[in-house]
């Protein structure tokens, strides 16, 4: 258990020496700028003995720390907030990684630039399976919840969530369970829930895992998705995936993580590539299957999405996410009656708020606009009873190409955290928002367009 401590309460040795050891990391090796600003913020906090930094202000630091000079004005520049968010991830990043096992903790709670410094205790040495006998009864329903999230559906999902718990009340030191409970609640956000709400439920499990068993490949792969999706932190996942092929060089977990990395990035062939490696290592795998469907239509080979849609729906044929990708994959094609046939389809089978999206992109994608806006008012109405991701709504206004309103629910995207913001920049349909002035700004905000200090190949 963490011991909170302030300032005070933590020497101030230590505090300096977790600083260098902290920028002397690889995971800080190339980080110039956020080294630079993580030194500024430790440096004035421990000089000023760990008051209310009331000096440490947004303008403060982009004149001092990023040479804004004197016109810096943080209402319309924002490198400050980027940089900051950006070294909140890498701070977390390290922990989770290099510094597992260090004592002293420097953090930069959200909200403010003030670090806080914290102590917690050892973690416990990694138990191995071979030393240890499993409960059968939590082995027997660990297996029939890797069943449950093999169906896709975000009620198997929760079934498998239900299973997967059970399984550790019964063996509370059981990695593969804690590994297998993160890997479900990480496939579970924007699917049924918030990602706010699934995410670090995800990474709490996971690292519980990697206490337990640092030999589990899963376990970095599902803190890669975290990165990935939720952090907004590419290099961090590729990072995770290098560590999670180190410990089992076919991790067709692994592999599906690289690739998305990749797709995220529009780099689509060699994304194709790694998918088609990690198929062969786990093809009957739904998500790894999902995975490759997205790297066709993003690689906009439409055929090629439709015949890998096919597949993956012959695996898991209740999973109509994958119904409606290849219904937009047969519109992109030039069947839009095929494609309009599937995407309802999908909504008969479901109707929640991500085949309704996808059936109003359709409708407005084959110029039946009046059927797609009709949509809107139920998708807007459904954000109380249901999660409704900001960035499909977001999406649906793109395609309609009702752009003012696509941007102010991007940004509100951006505030909640949507996964799907890692795709803003590959997915074919929102290709009418790229040339828009509000692009690189709303980029930005994310983070997700690095600077050349943070890029290094997966």
């Amino acid at each position: 258990m963490d011991q909170r401590a302030g300032t005070a309460l933590v020497e101030t040795s230590a505090i300096n020496e977790q600083l260098e050891r902290i920028l002397g990391s690889d995971t800080f090796a190339r980080a110039t700028r956020l080294s630079r600003l993580l030194r500024y913020v430790v440096a004035h906090s421990l000089a000023d003995n760990g008051n209310n930094g009331e000096n440490l202000k947004e303008y403060t630091l982009g004149l001092e720390v990023f040479e804004r000079g004197d016109s810096f004005d943080p209402r319309t520049d924002t490198i400050v907030r980027v940089q900051a968010r950006r070294l909140r991830t890498r701070l977390a990043r390290y922990y989770e990684t290099e510094g597992r096992g260090d004592a002293c903790l420097i953090e930069i709670p959200r909200g403010g630039y003030q670090p806080e410094f914290r102590l917690r205790e050892p973690l416990p040495e990694p138990l191995l399976p071979a030393k240890r006998r499993t409960d059968p009864e939590a082995h027997r329903l660990l297996l029939e919840g890797r069943v449950m999230v093999n169906k896709g559906t975000a009620q198997k999902l929760l079934e498998a969530v239900r299973l997967f718990e059970k399984a550790i009340a019964l063996d509370a030191r059981y990695a593969s369970a804690h590994s297998e409970l993160a890997h479900a609640h990480a496939q579970l956000s924007s699917l049924h829930c918030a990602p706010h709400e699934a995410m670090p439920k995800a990474r709490e499990a996971a690292l519980r895992a990697l206490e337990l068993d640092d030999s589990l490949d899963q376990a970095y792969a599902v803190l890669g998705m975290v990165r990935l999706y939720y952090d907004w932190d590419r290099e961090g996942a590729r990072q995770a995936a290098r560590l999670a092929i180190e410990r089992n060089p076919r991790s067709s977990h692994a592999y599906r993580l690289v690739a998305a990395t990749l797709n995220s990035e529009c780099r689509t062939s060699e994304a194709r590539e790694t998918i088609r490696h990690a198929l062969e290592l786990a093809p009957l795998d739904t998500p790894t299957n999902f995975e490759a469907l997205a790297t066709e239509i993003l690689a906009r080979d439409y055929e090629a999405a439709i015949a890998q849609a096919e597949q993956t729906l012959r695996i898991a044929p209740e999973f109509t996410f994958a119904r409606c990708i290849m219904g937009m994959a047969y519109i992109l094609n030039g069947s839009p009656g095929r494609g309009i046939e599937e995407l309802r389809r999908a909504v008969e089978h479901d109707w929640s708020p991500w085949p309704v999206t996808f059936l109003q992109n359709g409708y407005a994608m084959v110029g039946r606009t009046d059927e797609a806006r009709k949509l809107m008012p139920e998708l807007e109405r459904g954000i109380g009873r249901d999660y409704v991701c900001a960035f499909e709504i977001a999406q649906c206004y793109s395609v309609l190409e009702d752009l003012d309103q696509a941007f102010d629910w991007f940004s509100k995207a951006v505030e909640q955290r949507s996964d799907c913001m890692v795709w803003v920049e590959a997915e074919p349909w929102l290709d009418p928002i790229r040339s828009d002035p509000r692009y690189p700004t709303l980029m930005d905000s994310t983070g997700l367009t690095s600077p050349p200090e943070t890029q290094s190949a997966p």
